[in-house]
């Protein structure tokens, strides 16, 4: 049980680490689900979504209503890039 609640409280962090990337990146958080904290972001200008799992690290991105193209076991770096570089992953 406290192997679970570590990852978690970690999850937590990087979920909130990443909220902040992405308003430093112009993004807005469109919606959140705290039961498996995960986030969806939106770019104000291009149609751009972001959706972010803390738990897996897995972030996709979908660019004009396409499906989603998947990153799993992202680290810190590369999610700032993919935020501050979006059409560079779609």
């Amino acid at each position: 049980m406290k192997k679970q609640s570590n990852k978690n409280g970690y999850a937590k962090v990087l979920k909130d680490k990443v909220d902040e990337i992405a308003l430093e990146c112009g993004f807005y958080k469109e919606s959140n689900n705290p039961a498996n904290l995960s986030s969806n972001y939106r770019d104000p200008v291009l149609p751009l979504l972001i959706s972010f799992y803390a738990t897996t690290g897995t972030i996709g991105i979908s660019y004009c209503k396409e499906p989603f193209k998947w990153f799993k076991g992202c680290k810190q770096k590369m999610i700032k890039d993919i935020f501050e570089n979006p059409l560079n992953y779609v």
